[in-house]
């Protein structure tokens, strides 16, 4: 056997191995003066860390160290004095390029508002058209329940009072398996 990991001979020290690779490692410890030297080696520094006392902690030190590494952010994200700034360049740059003629502010003005304004055309089209698909849904819903509403009361004017219990019963059934599933009722896990 070729000299096993340094991790299996840490694992061998601290008797993590299961039988097996345990009796592998020390049959090769047997024949291999360097394994056993690091064996030696890694059993000291085990019987060091063992001997020093319990380490504790502060209280509260998990969450400074928490909210050291995480921070939480600010509330503001920019200070009034940059924001101030910001705006300052900004304005400083428009009229610069206004002076100089590189830009047409009426004419800008215009294409913008057009622009928003055929944004809100479209905006208002589309919520419109799904309103009037969401009205046509609920009409074909009303109309379907009002059939089924209509067939229900013509079968029950020409039936006899016991089919009529029946059919109560059955629709009763159909609608507790449509609603809660029939493996509730009838299939055990």
């Amino acid at each position: 056997m070729s000299c096993p990991a340094p991790v299996l001979l840490e694992d061998y020290a601290e008797g993590l191995l299961a039988a097996r690779e345990a009796q592998a490692v020390e049959t090769h410890l047997r024949g291999c003066d360097a394994c056993r030297r690091a064996l030696e080696e890694r059993i000291l520094w085990l019987n060091a860390f063992r001997s020093l006392p319990p380490l504790e902690l502060p209280s509260g030190f998990a969450r400074r160290v928490m909210a050291a590494a995480f921070p939480r952010p600010r509330g503001r994200l920019l200070r009034p004095a940059a924001a101030a700034a910001g705006l300052a360049s900004l304005v400083l740059t428009a009229v610069i390029l206004v002076a100089a003629g590189a830009c047409d502010v009426p004419a800008m003005m215009v294409r913008s508002g057009r622009l928003l304004w055929r944004g809100f055309q479209a905006g208002a089209s589309f919520c419109a058209k799904a309103v009037r698909l969401a009205l046509a849904l609920f009409k074909a819903v009303a109309q379907l329940l009002q059939l089924v509403w209509d067939a229900i009361e013509s079968l029950t004017r020409a039936a006899s009072p016991q089919l009529q219990v029946l059919a109560l019963a059955s629709f009763f059934i159909l609608a507790c398996f449509s609603l809660f599933g029939y493996r509730k009722l009838f299939v055990r896990r």
